[in-house]
């Protein structure tokens, strides 16, 4: 009889890597179809997540297309309420151009307008889709036209630059600067100047044009010729009775005058 193999002394030694890889498979697989399993059955159990993942990729897509799309950008603006301030300027200064008009901030730029533009009181934007936007502003009053160096200017009551004559300027009161100061847009010129022409519109109604120089003060040459000096704006009303009971005596006594000085009413004269 043939000797037998002593299995009983023999180890049997199984290759390690071999062990690894048929192991993990299984497990790799089991691990990945429980995970599908599990999104699975939640997607199935909460249908709104579908609908939410909808809703994202939805919102992604309008982003992108407002983003690119050139309908949303604005080139052009309604500016409304412009009488004397140049409505480009108004856009320009806004800062609207090529903007998107998603990025707008009506109140930057109502802020940046009023600041930008001299002569601007208020101002209001509104925006509409795709690229609509109205500005609208409220001028300030521009009572004058103020003349120097052979330059007109629109200014208001406080002597605030506002910007050069247009032609809706035309029926204004005009300030001629005989003195020749040069003048800014933005900046002031004499404000006691415009406050004493404004008084005197109301004390002789239909004067259109006053006089002023830093040694007289305002003054008017009237339908006869006659140069009246009022100074500054102090008194103007007394100024004015003392003018008229001048006028009333030379009109009594039959006389003319070239200059009548009411700057100093208690010591007022004629020549």
């Amino acid at each position: 009889m043939k000797n037998q193999p002593n299995l009983g002394s023999r180890r049997i030694v199984r290759n390690p890597r071999r062990t690894r890889r048929t192991s993990y498979r299984p497990m790799k697989y089991a691990a990945t179809s429980a995970v599908g399993n599990t999104w699975l059955s939640a997607v199935a159990t909460h249908p709104s997540r579908i609908v939410a993942l909808i809703l994202a990729c939805l919102m992604v897509s309008l982003m992108i297309w407002f983003a690119a799309d050139l309908r949303f950008y604005v080139f052009a603006a309604q500016v409304q309420g412009a009488s004397v301030t140049s409505a480009d300027e108004v856009f320009r200064v806004a800062g609207l151009n090529g903007m998107s008009v998603f990025h707008i901030r009506p109140a930057k730029v109502a802020a940046d307008v009023k600041a930008g533009v001299p002569g601007i009181e208020d101002v209001s934007i509104s925006v509409g889709l795709p690229s609509s936007v109205t500005v609208r502003i409220r001028e300030g009053d521009v009572r004058f036209i103020w003349r120097s160096q052979e330059s007109s200017y629109l200014v208001d009551g406080e002597g605030r630059v506002v910007g050069q004559v247009g032609a809706a300027a035309d029926s204004r009161v005009v300030i001629n600067d005989t003195d020749g100061h040069p003048v800014l847009p933005g900046g002031t010129v004499q404000v006691d100047a415009c406050r004493a022409a404004s008084q005197l519109q109301e004390l002789i109604p239909g004067v259109r044009s006053f006089d002023y120089s830093e040694s007289e003060g305002i003054s008017l040459l009237d339908a006869r010729g006659w140069k009246v000096l009022f100074g500054d704006s102090r008194d103007l009303r007394t100024k004015v009775a003392v003018l008229q009971a001048i006028e009333k005596r030379l009109a009594d006594e039959g006389q003319q005058a070239m200059l009548i000085d009411v700057r100093y009413p208690n010591g007022a004269y004629y020549r």
